[in-house]
């Protein structure tokens, strides 16, 4: 690429990936690139090192040779857990490698991004899920609580509650209809006693947890019915989340997310009717979003 004074990236911040894109000023994609898990209430060190790191590869694939090219860029960042004001107040202390750093939640950077800061909906369900109202600039958030408190029919949540069917089947607390999921949770985990499962997940992150939603859906698309309730029960709250972002919004929905579109064929007729595809990324959402915020402050 062709040196630049100023570099523009924005950066989608989650709980399993940090995806970054380089833009130019007109907001066009020159490149992309994808680091680890940039949730900064859960781990603030590795969601710098992501935030770096998806920094110098996105400058590295559109062909920036120089090496003090990354002091030359702006970074907006949507990021989960900037929500939390520990976590901001700790992100305000890092002396950042960047020309500047402006940051807002992930659910901000999506809402902005999907509806190009119009007003309208959007439905997240990664690693963690929630619902968010945009309207007349104003975000109200539905769900999207944490872990520890919330997140249904998040990949993290579904990974959870096959753990705690499946070890209730161990110790024979459920019938037979549970085995297929046991079985397919102790051999993802390459376990074969609870004992084992336990000292594999005890200190397991929600992105840990996550990666047992792949199985989910394989297990009920083979007609397993204990996967398929698991997943409808999920997919049950998040229409109900999503069907009050929508009654605030008074516009449409878009869905944002690694699981959004393996759970669409769940969802309720009313909600599917209202999806629309989004106008643009988070990463562009993060940008939108940050200018607007700095512009309030001006």
């Amino acid at each position: 690429m062709q040196e630049q004074k100023a570099l523009l990236v924005g950066i989608d911040g989650g709980g399993t990936h940090c995806r970054a894109s380089l833009f130019s000023i007109d907001g066009q994609t020159i490149a992309k690139a994808k680091a680890g898990s940039a949730n900064i209430s859960r781990d603030l060190l590795t969601a710098k090192h992501s935030i770096v790191e998806s920094v110098r590869q996105v400058l590295e694939k559109a062909g920036a040779k120089n090496r003090d090219a990354i002091g030359h860029t702006h970074v907006a960042a949507g990021l989960a857990g900037y929500n939390v004001t520990a976590s901001q107040l700790d992100l305000e202390r890092w002396k950042h490698p960047f020309a500047s750093l402006s940051v807002t939640t992930d659910l901000h950077a999506a809402a902005h991004g999907a509806h190009a800061s119009n007003d309208g909906a959007v439905l997240i369900a990664g690693t963690g899920s929630c619902a968010a109202a945009l309207k007349s600039h104003q975000l109200t958030q539905i769900g999207g609580h944490g872990f520890l408190l919330g997140d249904k029919g998040s990949g993290a949540w579904l990974g959870h509650e096959a753990i705690k069917l499946s070890l209730l089947r161990y110790d024979q607390l459920l019938d037979d209809r549970f085995e297929p999921l046991r079985a397919s949770v102790f051999d993802y985990l390459q376990v074969s006693t609870a004992i084992e499962l336990v000292n594999t997940m005890i200190s397991a992150a929600p992105s840990d947890f996550a990666k047992l939603a792949p199985s989910l859906f394989t297990l009920a698309d083979n007609g397993d019915t204990v996967a398929r309730e698991l997943l409808q029960q999920g997919s049950d709250y998040l229409c109900s989340i999503a069907r009050r972002a929508l009654v605030l919004s008074e516009g449409s929905l878009c869905l944002v997310g690694g699981l959004t579109q393996s759970l669409l064929p769940y969802f309720s007729a009313d909600i599917v009717s209202r999806v629309t595809q989004p106008k643009y990324g988070a990463e562009w959402g993060a940008i939108l979003c940050t200018q607007m915020i700095n512009s309030q402050l001006d």
